[in-house]
This record gives C-alpha cells, structure tokens and sequence, in this order.
C-alpha cells in the first residue's frame, strides 16, 4: 500500500533542493570583485588606523578573540563593518564581490573587519585567496567571535558599529548591493 505522505516527502525533498541551490534567497551576481592589486592601490594613503587593517588584508588571523577586539578597539572614531561568514555558505558567496568593492570605495572612512565563522582556517584562507576584500578576517571555527558581534544563527552577519565603538546595527542576510551598505554605513555609523 503507497503512504499518503509519499508526495509531502517528494515536495520537502525537490523544495530543499531548490532552496540549497537558490541559496537560500541569494540570487546570481553578475558583480566583479576587486583584484588585490586594485585594493593595494585603491587604498594607499588612508589613515594609520584603516592601513593597519588593510596591511593584513586578504589574511584570515588566528588571534582569537581578543586580537579581534583589539582590532576593533584601534578603529574608534571610524564607522566598522563587521562581516560574519564562512567560505561553505552560498549566500556569503554571493555578497563577497560587492564587499570587495565596498572596502575599496569607503576604506578610506571606514573600518572593515571579517570573522570567518564555523568553517576551517584553509577553507577560509583558499576562500579569500579567489575573493579578496580590503582588511583581514579572523578564525572562528567554534562561532565564539561571531556571537560577540550579535551574529547568532545564518550567515552572512553584517554588523555597524559607530564611530564610539558601539554596535548600532545588525543585518541579517546579504547585502544586495554596495549602495545599500553604504547607506546603512552612513545611517549607522555615525
């Protein structure tokens, strides 16, 4: 006898797959990340505090905690985007050129710093080495760092903090588009 529930396990069974594929939301990017080069160039000059982070940039650190926190320490006065991702989550993938570009474009007034969360150094260092981004990211395999900054389940996390070193802003998801970042940078970061 066929089980009345065989076509409920069909549509649960073809809906995850179509969700894993979509992921989770993201839809293509026809967006080019910046080259490590174009960053290294695009950033010269800026201030002390941002050209420290930016010195290490494309670097997945395995300071812990603490070196995270003293990074975002050195960048009072400066608005920070925090970025909480992992190289396996298909929805980071899609938001990684645009954040490329916006570390190019605002790098020079605003601190970017990445937590590499739930995923292994090497995943994550081969990761930045195919996508570079203007400023470093930390190992976080255990999600420690990540909860720090408020990001407790989903990837990506973006958070805001303002210029006093305050998170004043949690995103959830990824961000579609270097203007809307920008924006909330801008409304945020204060």
């Amino acid at each position: 006898m066929r089980s009345i529930h065989t076509p409920l396990k069909t549509f649960l069974g073809i809906a995850s797959v179509a969700l894993i594929a979509s992921g989770c939301g993201a839809t293509a990017t026809s967006e080019v990340g910046p080259t490590t080069d174009a960053l290294k160039a695009g950033l010269a000059g800026s201030p002390p505090a941002l050209a420290a982070q930016q010195a290490q940039m494309g670097k997945v650190l395995d300071s812990g905690a603490v070196g995270f926190q003293k990074a975002l320490a050195s960048l009072r006065g400066y608005p920070v985007v925090v970025n909480v991702w992992a190289s396996w989550c298909a929805p980071c993938r899609y938001e990684f050129p645009m954040l490329g570009n916006a570390s190019l474009k605002l790098g020079k007034t605003t601190g970017f710093l990445g937590i590499s969360t739930r995923d292994t150094k090497s995943a994550a260092q081969d990761f930045l080495n195919r996508h570079p981004v203007g400023y470093p990211s930390w190992a976080d395999s255990s999600g420690s760092i990540a909860s720090t900054v408020g990001a407790a389940t989903g990837l990506p996390v973006t958070a805001i903090y303002d210029r006093s070193g305050k998170r004043s802003y949690l995103h959830q998801g990824p961000y579609d588009s270097g203007a809307a970042l920008a924006a909330d940078v801008k409304r945020y970061g204060g």
